[in-house]
């Protein structure tokens, strides 16, 4: 009886021992800044959606390429970081992602939009994408002034809660808008317009390009100028200052350099003013 109290007694002791240990690098985990989680890790998590150029994947090797893919393994291998391509996300999924530390930051092309940006912060912009209005063939549209698609008989399509979906609603209050799931691929815009089920749609200049090189004649730019310039950045956690300061600064060397125009240069030379650049970059 005597050796069994002593065991329990033994037993209760390294079960608190061990249980105090647990709870005190729980609580250590959680004061840790994620600057100190990536460094200890020695890795960053990104979540990612594929959106060409920025992001792609070979469907027969499955191998990634891309402007933001190439630019991030960079940022890895300056800082000595492993950079984790660990979470395929959609574009509704991107900021819950985030918050809930699924992942560590976001290496996708995103569009800056008030209402992420009360969620979640962002990198400094990478690079710019000239939008503009695409039309189908159909032949009802083709007016190069931008003004003549604010008309109730206009029907837009965009994907819901998208920057796209934000400019039709500002820029063209009279206009219909056929808004497609926010979980879809942007590429969803396109398809839907060249089937002439939307007169019209606001995208990249660039994603149009490409589009139009598997679907020749599918559609058409409009507009003389770009619509807008938007910027396009990389999502981060909100208060995360350190982690964002690394970041940042990194960018900036590989601006600095010259390399992320380089990078630009290779994956959009076949599409003319396709992404507009910073004026970052170093000059000779």
């Amino acid at each position: 009886m005597k050796n069994f109290i002593i065991t329990i007694f033994v037993s209760s002791l390294v079960f608190g021992f061990w249980y105090m240990i647990l709870n005190n690098h729980q609580a250590s985990d959680k004061n840790q800044s994620l600057y100190e989680k990536v460094l200890e890790r020695g890795s960053i998590r990104c979540g990612y959606a594929l959106l060409e150029p920025s992001l792609l994947i070979n469907p027969n090797t499955k191998e990634f390429s891309g402007i933001i893919f190439d630019v991030m393994n960079k940022v890895g291998e300056n800082l000595g970081l492993k950079i984790e391509w660990n979470r395929e996300l959609g574009m509704g999924e991107l900021v819950t992602a985030i918050e809930t530390e699924q992942v560590d930051m976001i290496c996708s092309s995103i569009w800056l939009t008030s209402m992420r940006a009360k969620l979640v912060d962002n990198t400094d912009p990478l690079f710019f994408y000239p939008s503009t209005i695409w039309v189908n063939n159909s032949g009802k549209l083709l007016s190069s002034n931008s003004k003549d698609y604010n008309s109730s008989d206009i029907k837009f399509v965009a994907l819901e809660g998208s920057s796209s979906f934000k400019q039709v609603k500002r820029f063209f209050p009279e206009a219909k808008i056929l808004a497609l799931p926010e979980m879809s691929n942007v590429a969803e815009n396109l398809l839907t317009l060249a089937a002439n089920k939307a007169d019209a749609t606001i995208l990249p200049r660039y994603i149009g390009q490409r589009f139009l090189v598997n679907n020749p004649g599918s559609i058409q730019e409009v507009l003389k100028e770009p619509f807008r310039n938007d910027p396009v950045v990389m999502l981060l956690p909100k208060g995360e200052e350190e982690f964002k300061s690394m970041i940042n600064a990194t960018l900036d060397e590989l601006h600095y350099s010259g390399y992320i125009n380089e990078i630009i240069d290779k994956y959009t030379k076949d599409y003319p003013e396709g992404i507009y650049k910073t004026t970052k970059a170093h000059k000779e």
